[in-house]
């Protein structure tokens, strides 16, 4: 999956402080660095997807981890 392919409604998240708290909520607040953009699709009061696009073009799917996109990853 590429960024071009992501919803309409996900959310561009590039401030550091919102990204670490989107980060912190998944338990994953050890990849701030490792993910300068994040997309998020949001519910009521809960992120129901979120995306990375990792500082690297590497491919790899692992769910509820960074995974599958090209450059994004679904976190």
């Amino acid at each position: 999956m590429r960024v071009r392919d992501l919803p309409e409604d996900a959310v561009l998240v590039q401030d550091s402080q919102d990204r670490l708290a989107v980060l912190e909520s998944l338990g994953l607040a050890h990849l701030m660095k490792d993910y300068p953009t994040l997309f998020v699709e949001v519910g009521e009061g809960e992120y129901l997807k979120v995306w990375g696009v990792a500082n690297s073009s590497s491919f790899s799917y692992h769910p509820y981890h960074p995974q599958s996109l090209l450059p994004c990853a679904i976190l």
